[in-house]
């Protein structure tokens, strides 16, 4: 999905360049065939307009296509398409939105604001667990864009101490399937395929929610049950 985005940048590009050498042909063309001054800052301003008219047309077909995007096209995404994905699908649900630098983000992707509420965001296109790093990080963030509250949104899970952090803070977590969930009520389209294995869901219980190792069976007085394979410094268990 990310390579099929800078295609369409790139068709983008073209456009708008072929656009323009129009507009310096005519100009050329008008110069030398028609004159008169007025006329020819006509002919300019429309060909100007048209060219930056035609430049947001393109770029809005661009946007609603990347969020008619459903969860298996989020999965080849790359982070920054993700992030541009996430700023598309909120916006064709009513939200202002707006990316924050590249560099020195200071915890959030992208900043939401409706209602006269606004929300950091944090956009983790992840083949892992998200781990409490995250929420602390869109908590910092909360501070300096002075939002309302957090969010972090993943195709994959999150830890067990990134939800118990999020559920004492104004963080808000939208796992895997959350999102799935609001992309097909968005008109995104539903998943084909099952998750990749490095999409780990909490569902799933080959890995552990504390620290994404592993999990075995272990037997002990009660019976079988699971353990994480990077006890002792883990010691997730839980029932078969």
């Amino acid at each position: 999905m990310g390579r099929r985005w800078r295609r369409r940048k790139s068709d983008s590009e073209r456009l708008a360049n072929a656009v323009l050498l129009a507009i310096i042909l005519v100009v050329v063309w008008w110069t030398r065939n028609v004159g008169g001054l007025w006329s020819l800052v006509a002919v300019v301003a429309l060909g100007v307009l048209g060219f930056f008219g035609i430049r947001w047309w393109w770029k809005q077909r661009a946007l609603l296509r990347l969020a008619d995007s459903g969860i298996d096209e989020v999965d080849s995404m790359s982070g920054e398409d993700f992030e541009r994905f996430i700023s598309a699908h909120f916006r064709r649900k009513g939200y202002g939105t707006k990316l924050t630098p590249k560099t020195a983000d200071y915890g959030a992707d992208l900043i939401l604001e409706k209602d006269g509420r606004k929300v950091a965001v944090q956009a983790k296109r992840w083949h892992g667990l998200v781990g409490v790093g995250a929420v602390q990080e869109v908590l910092g963030a909360i501070q300096y864009y002075g939002a309302d509250t957090g969010l972090v949104v993943t195709n994959s899970a999150f830890t067990e101490n990134a939800h118990e952090l999020a559920k004492k803070s104004p963080v808000e977590l939208w796992s895997r399937k959350m999102l799935t969930q609001d992309l097909m009520k968005s008109g995104g389209r539903p998943p084909t395929a099952a998750p990749p294995d490095s999409a780990h869901t909490q569902e799933d219980p080959r890995y552990c929610p504390r620290c994404g190792n592993t999990l075995v069976v272990r037997s002990g007085k009660r019976g079988r049950f699971w353990g994480c394979s990077g006890f002792p410094k883990c010691r997730y268990t839980a029932d078969i």
